[in-house]
């Protein structure tokens, strides 16, 4: 489907509220548009972009939804049969597109970096925009989250090259075709739009195979089933990083030292790098510098300035984000798939391998629950202590006997608690006498408690 984009002179957005939404309602006003939207709550966010000139409204009211908007946007997240200006549009044919395919049009005016995968991918995009701006290449990028260096999940450039977070979810990713491709994982997730682990192998085939065959696809060497699926795809160049491993580009002699990371970097086995900095902590967040020093190397990058970037790199919202106090440490994350609570658990007890871990998880949908409960109960089972939140239902409606007990049953930890929402911000605090280390995790409203815990800490007099 060909969109116009030229001329738009206002927009309306249905789910501004979202990530990959905001990031698109702030392009549009960078443009010069008036931009309008709906969201169901006010957050942190909608009043940020209130703050910038964007008009949000929480009632839906097709008296929003005036003649002279150019094009209307919707989350496929959101539903006709839920949302009456949704219904509306349809109904009256009016210039209604998906994020997707908005994001689709932007990218074919670049030479488009798309950034794929299950988990990783919002921070591997950022700090690959950051490192590319340091070094004077001047991208513009669309986030999953908010950049800490940059304040904002869309950075505006003046080159001829984009950064995208690629979406799997409702196959968004199939709407770019970029020049180069960084892919992180490819685990199974959303199988209520895929139905199968096999399906969604074949969607991140079908976007790999997208790829410019001029420009190459980076990928992470130490996931056996990632290596398959990129060998499968043909005629594109392929690039490999990875950690302690057999990589085209290898991370080696790791230190970890008050909280942040130096490495060297091998190159098909041989010295290449030396002495690295990172400034975030988190094993993950080491792999993902990797993807970015490889897409440096292959642009040809000053790779003095790519050290100065990886060390000056302040990482994302809510995305490993650690709070250090003298009675006790807390980690605030995004994971909410059963992989990425491992990463980020597995980079916990790097860091603190005397210290008892507290997790405390709030499920994200049901459909996910349903499909991974064994999975999380598995990956939660690396801490000492796992506290359970209910779910977090976003899209979705409840399904018949789903809830977090299904993951409790499964926990092997020593010690588990369920716990109601109200109840969690005063239950964590009291239990973190005793487990020092607390890592609140979950892609809902989780972070809200992990703010009240937060702010405890901060009171108390030092």
């Amino acid at each position: 489907m060909s969109i116009d984009l030229k001329n738009i002179k206002k927009v309306y957005f249905i789910g501004i509220g979202g990530i990959g939404m905001s990031a698109l309602a702030r392009y549009f006003k960078a443009q010069g548009a008036v931009v309008e939207g709906y969201d169901r709550t006010e957050t942190a966010l909608t009043q940020q972009l209130a703050k910038e000139g964007i008009a949000v409204y929480y009632d839906i009211d097709t008296d929003h939804l005036t003649a002279d908007t150019d094009i209307f946007i919707y989350t496929p997240a959101i539903k006709p049969e839920e949302n009456e200006e949704l219904a509306y549009l349809i109904e009256q044919e009016a210039p209604l597109y998906k994020r997707a395919e908005v994001l689709g049009a932007i990218a074919k005016d670049y030479k488009c970096i798309a950034v794929a995968g299950t988990h990783g991918k919002t921070s591997t995009a950022t700090i690959v925009t950051h490192i590319l701006n340091h070094c004077g290449v001047g991208v513009s990028a669309f986030l999953g989250g908010i950049s800490k260096n940059y304040n904002s999940n869309y950075i505006q450039g003046e080159s001829e090259w984009l950064v995208v977070e690629a979406d799997e979810y409702d196959r968004s990713f199939l709407h770019l075709n970029p020049y180069i491709s960084i892919i992180t994982s490819a685990d199974a997730d959303h199988l209520d739009i895929y139905g199968s682990k096999e399906n969604i192998q074949e969607s991140y085939k079908k976007f790999l195979e997208q790829t410019d065959p001029k420009g190459a696809i980076i990928y992470y060497d130490n996931d056996e089933n990632l290596r398959k699926l990129v060998a499968s795809v043909k005629k594109i160049p392929r690039v490999s990083y990875g950690v302690e491993d057999a990589a085209d580009y290898t991370a080696d002699n790791i230190s970890f030292k008050y909280g942040k990371f130096s490495f060297d970097v091998l190159k098909h086995g041989d010295d290449y790098l030396s002495g690295i900095k990172l400034g975030v902590a988190g094993w993950h967040n080491l792999i993902n510098a990797m993807a970015g020093i490889t897409l440096a190397e292959i642009l040809g990058l000053d790779m003095e300035l790519v050290n100065e970037a990886t060390a000056s790199y302040l990482g994302v919202e809510r995305r490993f984000e650690v709070h250090t106090y003298p009675e006790c440490t807390i980690i605030d994350d995004y994971a909410h798939h059963p992989e990425e609570i491992r990463k980020t658990l597995e980079s916990v007890k790097r860091m603190y391998p005397n210290r008892k871990v507290m997790a405390v998880f709030q499920p994200h949908l049901y459909s996910r629950t349903q499909h991974f409960y064994k999975e999380f109960a598995e990956a939660l089972s690396l801490a000492n202590k796992v506290v359970l939140l209910p779910i977090y239902p976003a899209r979705e409606q409840p399904i018949d006997g789903v809830s977090s007990e299904m993951i409790f049953k499964e926990v092997k930890s020593a010690s588990k608690q369920l716990i109601e929402y109200r109840d969690a911000a005063s239950y964590i605090y009291l239990k973190s006498k005793t487990y020092p280390v607390v890592v609140i995790m979950g892609a809902g409203d989780i972070d809200k408690i992990a703010d009240k815990v937060i702010e405890r800490y901060k009171s108390l007099p030092v």
